[in-house]
């Protein structure tokens, strides 16, 4: 089982992020200040059953900054898991 597709909306520093990830990726780099902690926090927000409700709960500072935040459902974080057919315990 792997991440097989990210997709960010509206969440911190990305405005629009659609991101295939091939079966071999195995790290993030970048330079400084564009978003690879960004983009692991959104990953961890889905995947990570042992984050409290209180660190998943959005902050003015989580929405990106081109978003009127009186407009609710603004903000999306989805992945596409892939590579689990057959797999009972993961499917």
């Amino acid at each position: 089982m792997r991440i097989g597709r990210v997709v960010i909306r509206n969440f911190r520093s990305f405005e629009h992020l659609d991101v295939h990830l091939a079966s071999n990726t195995s790290c993030i780099i970048g330079e400084n200040n564009t978003g690879k902690t960004n983009f692991l926090h959104a990953i961890r927000l889905c995947i990570d059953a042992n984050l409290s409700s209180s660190y998943r709960s959005l902050i003015p500072g989580d929405i990106h900054s081109t978003v009127d935040i009186s407009h609710p459902s603004q903000v999306l974080v989805a992945l596409e898991i892939t590579d689990f057919a057959g797999k009972t315990n993961e499917e």
